[in-house]
This record gives C-alpha cells, sequence and structure tokens, in this order.
C-alpha cells in the first residue's frame, strides 16, 4: 500500500469517475486503475462497484476512504508542520467565514495578511454555520470564522478573535431617527427587515427579540420582510422603510451621512462573539496563532466606532442539524 494508490483512491471517490481522476492526477487511466485494482487486492476488499454509472463506491470503500483521507491529511500536515519549524510560513490555509462577517473583516484583514505572511496561499469561501461546522469535521477547510459560542458540543477548537455590539438601523424618516438610544418596545415587528433562515444572525436576532419583548410577541406578528445579506438589509431600510439590526463591523463601513441612523437599544447591549474554529487534529500552531492575533490587531480599532453603552448580552449562535 503506498501514498499513491491512497490519493489515486480519494480521487476517484470524490469524481466518481477513473478517467476524471486520472486526468485530475494527471496520470493515464490504466495506470490509475491498475493501482487501485492493487490496493483492493491487498485489502481483500472491492472498493468500487463499477458497473454503475457514475461509478459508485461500496460500503466497505466508504470506510477505507475516510481512512485514506485522514491518512493523507495526516502526511500534509507533517509536511506543513516541519514548514514551519523550518520557518517557513507559507502553504496553504482553506479559510471559511459566515456571510455575515466576511464582507466587513476580510476587507480589512486580507491586506495586513498579505503583507505579513507573503508565502502564504488562503483559499477563501463563504459558508453558513452548519456548513462550516461539517466541513470542519471532516477536515475539508481548515479554519472557519463564525459566531460562538455553539448550542452544541462539537470537537472543536474554538480560538476568540473579537465581540462585536448588535445595534439597530432605522430609515432616515423613521419617527425615532432623532433619537440617540430605541426601545425594542417602540420598534414594530412588521417593519423589520431580517436575514433568511439561513443565517444564524437571524436567530441571533429572533432570540434577542424573543429574550425582550416576549417569545409570545415574536411569534404573532409575522416577520415577513426577509433578505440574504446585510447590504440589503440596510439599503431596503433605506428605501423602503422600517428597521433591522446589524453588527458593530458593519457600521464601520456605512457612509458618515448614515450613522444618525445607528441606535443603541436602552439598557442593553446585545453582541455576538467571532471566532476561529479548527478541528482537533489542526497542527499548524503557529500559523493561526499569528492568524488570530493579527485579526485581533486590526479589528480592535474598528470596534470603538461608537460611545461605550450598557452591559454587554451575549446573544449565541443556534445551529440546526
Amino acid at each position: 500500500m503506498t501514498l499513491t494508490q491512497l490519493k489515486y483512491l480519494v480521487a476517484v471517490a470524490e469524481w466518481q469517475s477513473f478517467s476524471e481522476a486520472a486526468a485530475r492526477c494527471f496520470v493515464t487511466q490504466p495506470t490509475l486503475s491498475m493501482q487501485i485494482q492493487a490496493l483492493e487486492q491487498e485489502l481483500g476488499l472491492q472498493l468500487f462497484d463499477r458497473k454503475k454509472k457514475p461509478i459508485a463506491i461500496t460500503e466497505a470503500g466508504i470506510e477505507i476512504v475516510a481512512m485514506a483521507r485522514r491518512i493523507l491529511r495526516s502526511v500534509e500536515q507533517m509536511s506543513q508542520v516541519a514548514q514551519e519549524l523550518r520557518g517557513d510560513m507559507g502553504g496553504k490555509l482553506r479559510l471559511a467565514v459566515l456571510p455575515t462577517i466576511g464582507p466587513y473583516l476580510l476587507p480589512v484583514v486580507l491586506p495586513q495578511l498579505r503583507r505579513c505572511l507573503p508565502k502564504l496561499t488562503i483559499e477563501i469561501e463563504e459558508l453558513s454555520t452548519r456548513h462550516m461546522i461539517r466541513r470542519l469535521l471532516r477536515d475539508e477547510i481548515d479554519v472557519g470564522i463564525l459566531s460562538t459560542p455553539l448550542r452544541r458540543r462539537y470537537p472543536l477548537r474554538i480560538y476568540p478573535l473579537f465581540v462585536e455590539r448588535l445595534f439597530v438601523y432605522t430609515s432616515c424618516d423613521y419617527q425615532l431617527a432623532a433619537a440617540d438610544e430605541v426601545s425594542l418596545s417602540d420598534l414594530p415587528l412588521r417593519k423589520l427587515w431580517l436575514l433568511t433562515e439561513a443565517h444564524c444572525l437571524r436567530s441571533q436576532v429572533v432570540k434577542l427579540l424573543g429574550e425582550q419583548i416576549g417569545v409570545e410577541a415574536v411569534a404573532r406578528d409575522s416577520l415577513i420582510f426577509e433578505s440574504s445579506s446585510i447590504e440589503t438589509l440596510v439599503r431596503m431600510v433605506d428605501a423602503a422603510g422600517g428597521w433591522t439590526i446589524i453588527p458593530e463591523l458593519a457600521v464601520s463601513f456605512l457612509p458618515i451621512a448614515s450613522m444618525n441612523q445607528v441606535k443603541r437599544l436602552k439598557g442593553i447591549c446585545p453582541a455576538r462573539q467571532v471566532s476561529a474554529v479548527t478541528n482537533r487534529h489542526f497542527a499548524r500552531t503557529r500559523l493561526l496563532n499569528e492568524f488570530v492575533q493579527l485579526i485581533e490587531q486590526v479589528v480592535s480599532p474598528l470596534l470603538d466606532t461608537l460611545p461605550d453603552v450598557p452591559e454587554l448580552v451575549p446573544v449565541g449562535a443556534e445551529v440546526l442539524e
């Protein structure tokens, strides 16, 4: 059994095609097929059902492929750790970010990352909390940036980055537009713009509303205004009126002329913690420490955009399985 055979095995499982897997591995199809057959003979197992189109992985193959992925990942991590021990902070980092965090965090963090870690290649994608956790557990991404604490325990490592407050954003012609602070009871639910259900910030907002004005009131009044991004929520408030709740980093990206539309909540200050999360097998601790410290340094000045407010009320992230 060789690492090359395991690499070919995982490629066939991923692409469900010997020809496609061979092309992805830059070898001929007969070479790849011969190596897979040799592996099957050594194990005494049939790993693929070649009669089906596309090729189907057998029940035994599912378990073997999972082990092969872990072995290949361990070998890759060994190489990366050795690279760090040599003082080389290059290589690849597979990063996932929540859509409610990425547009505001990445533009300010990536330039600094490029300067401090010029040899590091960063692959970035936006994922929901649910999909991010699943990908972390499968070792398909290295680091996820999401809202914590989570409502369930997972075999993951959590590195807190910062806490950002949540604020009300109202239309400029709204009846409370002149006030610096507002009460949730003064804000009609039917004028609320929300993110769609795929976003954990939506569940955090609904949880906040339920705790402050009663779960019955939230359930009774239909929350019919929904959107897929914070930027869209802000624009819809400006265009159609009403209000929404936005995180502090998003506030720092608003034009100066819109800052008077940002309101504190009377008596409370809801907030969410943003953390970097890895699985327990992530071995590049030096890189992760630099990554975390850099984000903390860059973000900290941005979280002073508004005056201090009452004690923070943490709102955790819901994860629906």
